[in-house]
C-alpha cells in the first residue's frame, strides 16, 4: 500500500513539474514574443491609425489607441487599416485614384506603403516597359478634349502638317503645356502642378525675344513638337523612361531661350559678354541652359516634385542636349548616327531595347532628336516649310546687316542683296539635311515620313529658283542634277529601313 501511495504521489509531483516546465516553455517561446509584437503593434499603430477620416475608417478620439481596446482588437484595427491600404495603394498602381488621396498616401503613409510588394516606379526613375506596348504613349480620349479648350483636335496637332505660325502666343503657350503634362501624366516619372506649368512657360516665353523673325517663342513651340511626335512614333519610351523623355521635352521648350537674333561667330567676333563669359565655346547654348534653370524659382520650377538625385539627372539630360543644337556639332552627331546604326543588333537575336538602354547610346539618341527638331523645317509641307525658311533667312538679313555696320566681313549666308533665298536652301538642304535626315531613317525607319517632305521641298525650291532667276540651261541642269542625288539618298535611305531585316524594335 506504501508503495501505492509513493507511486501516486510521485507520479502527482511529475504531473506538477511538467505542467510547470511547460508553462514556462509556453511563455517563453510562444506568449512573451506575442505580448512584445503586440507592444510593437501599439506603437507602430500610432502613426498608422492617424488620419484615418481619409481612408475612410472612424476611430475614437484624436484617431490614436483607444486606452480601453485589449491587444486583439488593437490588432483588428491595425490589419483593417493595413488592408484599406494596400487596397488603395493597389489602386495607385492601376492609376484607379482620387489624387487628394494620392497626395494623402503620399505625406502620412509613405513607409506603409513601402510594406506592400507594388511596383511603384521609385521618384523621378520612370517606368521601364517590358515591351512596348505596357505603356500607350498617346493620350486618352479625356486628355484629348482638353485640347478643345485651345480649339483644336487632337488629330490636327498629332501631324507633321501641324502649323504652330498659324495660331496665337496665348494658344502656343496651352500647346506647350498640354504636350509637357500629357507625357509626364503618361509615364508617371514626374508631377508637375498644371499652375507651376503654366507659370513656368508663361515666364520662359516672355524670355524669348519677340523681334525674332526665327529664333522666337513660335519657334521654340514648333521644336517641342516636333520632338515630342518623334518620341511616339519612334516609340522611344521602348528605351526612354518618363524622367528622360520629359527632360528632353523641357530642353526643346527652352533650348533657344534668351537667343540674342546673332550666331555665336558674331557674338565671339564682337567679343561679346556672352562670348567672354563662356570662353568662346558654345556661348548661346551656354547661355540657354543657365537661363532655363535661372528660371525655376519659386511657383515656376517644373522639377519641384523630383527628389535631388532625380533633379541632377535631368539637369545634366537637359544640359548636353541643349548644348548637342550647336550647329558646330552638326557633322560629328550624323557620325554618331551612323555609328549607333551600325551597332544596332538583329532583333531576331537580340533585344534592341536593350542595346538602346545602354546610358550612351540614348543620350546619343535623345541629342539627336533635339538636334534634328531644331533644323527640322526643310523637312515640313512646302508652306510650312517655305514660311520658316524666309524667316530664317531675314534673321541671318538682320545679322548680315549690323555686320556691315560695325564693318565686319559679311556672313556668308548674311547679304540681303547677294543671297538667292531658293538656291540657298536648296544648298542647306543638300549638304547639311539630307545626310542628317538619312542617318535619323537608318536608326528609325518609323521617321521616314519628313524624307518624302523634304524631296518634294527640294523640287519645289528648284522650281521657285527657275521660275524667278531665269536660270541659264547649265546652271538648271547642275542643280538639277543635285536635287537628283541627293533625293535619291533619302529614297535609298527610306527604303532601306522600311525593308530592312533589322527592325528596331
Amino acid at each position: 500500500a506504501w508503495m501505492n501511495m509513493a507511486l501516486v504521489a510521485f507520479e502527482f509531483s511529475a504531473m506538477v513539474l511538467f505542467t510547470f516546465l511547460n508553462a514556462r516553455w509556453i511563455t517563453n517561446l510562444i506568449l512573451r514574443p506575442l505580448q512584445r509584437m503586440l507592444v510593437s503593434v501599439t506603437q507602430i499603430a500610432q502613426p498608422i491609425l492617424k488620419n484615418t477620416t481619409a481612408l475612410g475608417l472612424t476611430l475614437d478620439g484624436d484617431g490614436g489607441m483607444d486606452e480601453d481596446l485589449d491587444e486583439i482588437q488593437e490588432l483588428e484595427m491595425v490589419v483593417q487599416k493595413l488592408g484599406t491600404i494596400a487596397g488603395i495603394a493597389s489602386d495607385l498602381q492601376n492609376g484607379n485614384h482620387d489624387n487628394n488621396m494620392k497626395d494623402y498616401l503620399e505625406l502620412e503613409n509613405e513607409s506603409v506603403l513601402q510594406m506592400f510588394p507594388l511596383e511603384k516606379p521609385e521618384q523621378g526613375c520612370g517606368r521601364h516597359p517590358t515591351s512596348k506596348n505596357d505603356v500607350d504613349p498617346l493620350p486618352d480620349a479625356a486628355t484629348r478634349a482638353q485640347l478643345e479648350k485651345l480649339r483644336l483636335s487632337f488629330e490636327e496637332l498629332n501631324s507633321w502638317d501641324f502649323d504652330v505660325m498659324s495660331i496665337d502666343r496665348a494658344r502656343q503657350t496651352g500647346i506647350a503645356g498640354w504636350i509637357l503634362l500629357q507625357n509626364a501624366q503618361t509615364f508617371g516619372a514626374i508631377s508637375p502642378k498644371s499652375d507651376v506649368a503654366q507659370r513656368f512657360l508663361q515666364t520662359l516665353s516672355q524670355e524669348y525675344r519677340n523681334e525674332n523673325p526665327f529664333h522666337n517663342w513660335t519657334h521654340a513651340v514648333d521644336v517641342l513638337h516636333i520632338t515630342w511626335r518623334m518620341l511616339v512614333i519612334s516609340e522611344a519610351h521602348v528605351f526612354l523612361n518618363g524622367l528622360e523623355q520629359f527632360a528632353l521635352l523641357v530642353s526643346a521648350i527652352a533650348h533657344d531661350v534668351g537667343h540674342p537674333g546673332v550666331n555665336n561667330k558674331f557674338l565671339v567676333d564682337t567679343g561679346d559678354e556672352l562670348a567672354i563669359q563662356y570662353n568662346d565655346s558654345s556661348p548661346l547654348e551656354n547661355m540657354h541652359c543657365s537661363k532655363l534653370f535661372k528660371l525655376l524659382g519659386d511657383g515656376t520650377n517644373i522639377f519641384e516634385s523630383l527628389s535631388r538625385t532625380a533633379f541632377f539627372e535631368i539637369r545634366k539630360i537637359c544640359i548636353e542636349a541643349i548644348l548637342s543644337t550647336d550647329m558646330v556639332k552638326h557633322n560629328a552627331m550624323i557620325e554618331e548616327a551612323k555609328g549607333i546604326h551600325q551597332k544596332r543588333p538583329d532583333a531576331r537575336s537580340q533585344d534592341p531595347a536593350s542595346f538602346f538602354k545602354a546610358k550612351e547610346i540614348k543620350t546619343k539618341v535623345m541629342n539627336i532628336f533635339l538636334h534634328v527638331a531644331d533644323i527640322s523645317n526643310p523637312t515640313r509641307p512646302w508652306t510650312i516649310c517655305r514660311e520658316w525658311a524666309f524667316r530664317c533667312l531675314e534673321e541671318f538679313f538682320m545679322q548680315g546687316d549690323q555686320e556691315k555696320q560695325l564693318g565686319m566681313p559679311v556672313g556668308v549666308l548674311n547679304d540681303r542683296t547677294k543671297i538667292n533665298k531658293a538656291t540657298s536652301q536648296i544648298t542647306f538642304i543638300e549638304f547639311m539635311i539630307v545626310p542628317l535626315e538619312a542617318a535619323k531613317v537608318n536608326l528609325f525607319p518609323s521617321l521616314h515620313e519628313p524624307t518624302t517632305f523634304l524631296k518634294c521641298n527640294l523640287e519645289e525650291w528648284f522650281r521657285l529658283w527657275t521660275e524667278e532667276d531665269a536660270p541659264t540651261d547649265v546652271e538648271r541642269e547642275e542643280f538639277r542634277r543635285r536635287v537628283a542625288k541627293a533625293s535619291q539618298t533619302l529614297t535609298r535611305a527610306k527604303e532601306g529601313s522600311i525593308n530592312s531585316a533589322r527592325p528596331v524594335f
